[in-house]
Formats: C-alpha cells, sequence, structure tokens
C-alpha cells in the first residue's frame, strides 16, 4: 500500500509520509485547485471513520465502506512510495493522468 506520496502545492513540491501523524493527501477539487486533507484518520482522533489511511478498492465495491459514502477524488501525485516485504522504499512516477 501506498505509504508516501510527493506532490507539487502551488509553487512547493511536497513529500508526505503516512507514519507522520499530519501526513496530508492533495485532492483535485472540482474547481481545479487542490486542497490539502488529511491522511486517514489516527488512533486518537475523533470521528465515525475506520482507524486506517487506505481504503482498499474490493473492500469498497463491496460496500463495507457504504456507510461511510465514500466519494471518488483524484489525487495529483507526481510519484508514490511503496515497501516491498524486506521492508525497502521504492518510488513510482506517475504520468499526468495517472
Amino acid at each position: 500500500m501506498c505509504s508516501g506520496v510527493y506532490f507539487k502545492y502551488g509553487d512547493d513540491v511536497l513529500r508526505f509520509f503516512y507514519a507522520n501523524p499530519n501526513a496530508a493527501l492533495p485532492i483535485l477539487t472540482v474547481t481545479g485547485k487542490i486542497e490539502l486533507i488529511a491522511w486517514g484518520r489516527r488512533q486518537q482522533q475523533s470521528g465515525n471513520l475506520p482507524i486506517t489511511g487506505w481504503a482498499q478498492l474490493e473492500a469498497i465495491y463491496s460496500g463495507r465502506w457504504d456507510k461511510f459514502f465514500p466519494t471518488p477524488v483524484k489525487i495529483p501525485a507526481l510519484s508514490f512510495m511503496e515497501k516491498d516485504l524486506e521492508g525497502h522504499s521504492h518510488w513510482y512516477d506517475l504520468q499526468k493522468g495517472q
């Protein structure tokens, strides 16, 4: 699963990692602006969402997230990071629109 994202925000290029409790993800709004939102819900945070930073597609498609009213968003990342089975980090570049 994605553990880090690299993206442009205004004039800055930012990198966030889920392990950081203040991690945020960029989302593209309907007006074309980029908005930063909290990445997941943490143990110490209040709210009704599950305590996690990910929603697997099969869980969404099977209806397990229906009670949370999931909404698809576009995340305009330049690249993302995943760890392999041995814990090594690998960055993957994205093409525009991916």
